[in-house]
Parts: structure tokens; sequence; C-alpha cells
């Protein structure tokens, strides 16, 4: 079950009762507090004891004032495990934040960092470099490069995509507009506006996914469909021949990354 959306203001307690997995992300479980009215479902409402808590990119913990820290450490659950490929941002209490949400006593508890670690590590203390060593091994569990001999190699490939009639010339006025607000067509001198331009960076980059994205900028109105994208047509054929086994996999299958979650929506 997704936690997250438009919709999830309908989902029931019923909804995550009945799931084996749910998913959520860092800002509902952050504004889990901030509730409209008694009735509505959050994370931290549901009061459920959880078999296990998987916390994706769990550096992004690290401010223990933080609401989400705060409703994440309201959570009951047999497990929690935190996936991180950066555990040390910038400071040593960094790591301390995760071993914090792991409930790991009794280093879960920040006076003992200051105290007795923290000053050592300054120091370069050897003491206290075994001590750091010796509870990561306990803690961590890492994934070194090792692991990767056995992949076969991977293969990077660039498609250029045509967005085709009539989306072609659409494009091509969106990219002369922004040259002669932002680019060499502008007036030495002339003052811009940043949050424009980025505004319309992120425009045509949403209107290269799919011409909706851009519908307030465009002067007709369209019966939109998925079809309109030349990269979702691109995407679906490909995805198409290869599930059902054009490149000989057993049981393929494929992920698709996007920085624009709306576009994945589609």
């Amino acid at each position: 079950m997704i936690f997250h959306g438009r919709d999830h203001g309908n989902i029931t307690r019923e909804d995550p009762l009945s799931s084996l997995v749910v998913l959520t992300t860092y800002e509902m479980v952050g504004t889990s507090g901030n509730r409209l009215h008694t009735n509505q479902i959050t994370i931290e409402s549901l009061e459920l004891f959880w078999f296990r808590i998987v916390l994706d990119e769990a550096h992004m913990i690290w401010n223990p004032t933080a609401n989400r820290t705060i409703n994440i450490l309201k959570l009951k659950s047999k497990l929690v495990l935190c996936l991180t490929g950066t555990p040390f941002q910038n400071r040593l209490t960094d790591v301390q934040s995760l071993i914090t949400l792991l409930k790991i006593s009794p280093w879960d508890e920040e006076w003992i960092w200051r105290q007795h670690l923290i000053p050592g590590m300054n120091v370069g203390a050897q003491d206290a470099i075994k001590t750091l060593n010796r509870l990561m091994e306990t803690v961590c569990l890492r994934r070194t490069k090792d692991v990767l001999l056995n992949l076969p190699p991977k293969i990077e490939k660039v498609i250029v995509v045509s967005l085709g009639a009539p989306w072609e010339g659409i494009s091509r006025d969106f990219h002369q507009s922004f040259i002669q607000l932002f680019g060499r067509l502008r007036s030495p001198g002339e003052p811009w506006d940043s949050s424009e331009l980025f505004r319309q960076l992120t425009m045509i980059q949403q209107f290269c996914n799919h011409p909706v994205f851009a519908r307030d900028n465009i002067a007709f109105w369209w019966n939109w469909c998925w079809q309109d994208s030349a990269k979702l047509v691109h995407l679906v054929e490909n995805l198409r021949e290869f599930l059902v086994g054009g490149n000989r996999i057993q049981r393929p299958k494929a992920v698709v990354f996007s920085s624009f979650v709306s576009y994945l929506e589609m």
C-alpha cells in the first residue's frame, strides 16, 4: 500500500492493516502530527506495532529535533533497518542519529557520545577510534564493490527521441523565448528573475517528458493522452519487448527512474 499522494486522505485504518508492505515518505511522516481533524489517518495515529521499519536514505534523518525524526522514534517495531551510503555527512553525531533510530543502548544517548567518544575522536585517540570501529562493525552491514564482480557489464545507451508534431514547433518557441529572456539575446545589464529562470528550465524539461506539464504555457487546449509523449511511447514499446524475454533473460525486471514523480504517475 502506498501512503502518499493526493488520495492518502481517503485511506482508512483497515487499509494498512490488510497490507503486507506500507510505503510512505519522510515528508508524510514529518507532517504526521499535523492532523486537520481527529478522524484523519496518519502513520503515527495508526498506533501499530510494525514488524520491520526500513528507512531508505537514512542519512536524511540526521536532525534529532526535526519532526520526521521525532515521529519516527515514536513508531513501535520489532526491527529497524537503516539504509544509507553515507552514514557520516559532516559530523560524528550524524552516525549517532542513525544509532538512535536503531535504539541501540547505551549508544543512542547523545551525552555518551559527547562525553566519552567525540572528545577522543577530535584528538585522534586510539581508544576512541577502536571503540567507534567496534561499534560500526557490530551495527553495520557493508556492501563492498566485491559483490559487483559477478554482475554482467553495464550497458548505457543514449536514445534521441523526436517530439513529433505539433510539439516540435512549440518546443522551439519555448527555447527561443528562454534565450530571449536569459540567454545571449538578452540586453546587457537587463535585470532578470532567478526564480523565473529555474521555473522555465523545469517547465522545458517537463515538456520534453509530456506536453501536459506545460499546459499553462500552451495557447490551445488539448485532449491529453499518454501517447502525446514520444518518450513514453518509446519507453512502453521497449519495455514490452524487454519484458517478453526479447533479451533472453529469465524473469526479466525493469526499473524506471525519473526526476519527476508526476511523470511516473502517468
